[in-house]
């Protein structure tokens, strides 16, 4: 066996006394701050990116119920639903389907009132389609934040809205049971869903506000909130005849003005006082 002395033993060290050196503060301080960078770059585009799903989600709701009001017509002779929106059902709006071209339909007034009264919603266009579509959820959009109607001026000094306040803190959604609002004059004038100048120009469903998509992180219940005036900056969901989407102010707002029954109809009055036309609506 041999000496003991040619054995070297490895010196023994305890866990416990190896130094395990930490972070310093000033190292802490440095990590935060590059978290607290990335955040700041990443959060954007993590809101850009929902911001879109959720208008994609819109646009997805919107084409079912233009799939919804083709099975109608093909069930009611080609017309439009006869149906009712919020915007139909106030005191005010319904007086002022008196003004309703009676050459559109002389009964306007009085089927709005009969529409508006029956029980359940069922007057309303959200119920008319409800056997056409899956789910009541297809009626709301993912960026409801609530209606907040006040008055606008144009650059041209005309007024573009006014109205009212949706119940505190709630989406247009919870209290009208849709976020879309519907070309109800169309099911009214009785015209079919290939009617129209122009279908691809002719609006027919729309998001109620045009700031649901531009103004994520606004307010909407406050009525001294200034930017709902800014509405260059504005964009809807909305649907027009053929079945398309689109989500430009401007585009939104020619359909308005320029196609649909009343449009149309005041149009050819015009074309027949000065020698354009017969006088008479046409498609």
């Amino acid at each position: 066996m041999p000496p003991q002395k040619y054995f070297k033993s490895k010196p023994f060290r305890s866990h416990r006394t190896q130094g395990v050196r930490g972070f310093t503060l000033i190292e802490l301080l440095v990590v935060i701050a590059i978290i607290a960078i990335l955040a700041a770059l990443l959060f954007p585009v993590f809101a850009t990116v929902r911001a879109a799903a959720r208008q994609s989600v819109c646009q997805s709701n919107l084409k079912q119920i233009g799939g919804a009001v083709q099975q109608y017509a093909e069930d009611w002779d080609g017309i439009y639903p006869l149906g009712l929106d919020f915007a139909d059902v106030s005191n005010e709006a319904i007086e002022g389907w008196r003004s309703f071209p009676e050459q559109l339909n002389p009964n306007a007034f009085a089927t709005v009132k009969e529409l508006a009264g029956l029980p359940n919603r069922k007057g309303f266009v959200d119920q008319v389609l409800a056997s056409y579509l899956k789910t009541q959820a297809i009626w709301h959009c993912p960026s409801d934040i609530g209606l907040h109607y006040r008055h606008i001026k144009e650059p041209d000094g005309s007024i573009l809205y006014h109205g009212d306040i949706t119940e505190e803190g709630a989406t247009a959604y919870e209290v009208y049971n849709t976020s879309y609002g519907y070309r109800s004059e169309l099911g009214m004038a009785g015209w079919t869903v290939d009617q129209g100048k122009t279908v691809t120009n002719l609006m027919v469903f729309a998001d109620m506000a045009g700031y649901w998509h531009t103004r994520f992180s606004r307010t909407v219940r406050d009525k001294d909130t200034a930017d709902t005036s800014d509405t260059a900056k504005w964009s809807l969901n909305a649907l027009y005849a053929d079945g398309h989407v689109n989500v430009t102010w401007p585009v939104y707002m020619t359909s308005w003005n320029e196609e649909g029954p009343v449009a149309e109809y005041y149009k050819s009055l015009d074309n027949s006082q000065t020698g354009g036309g017969d006088g008479r609506l046409r498609p």
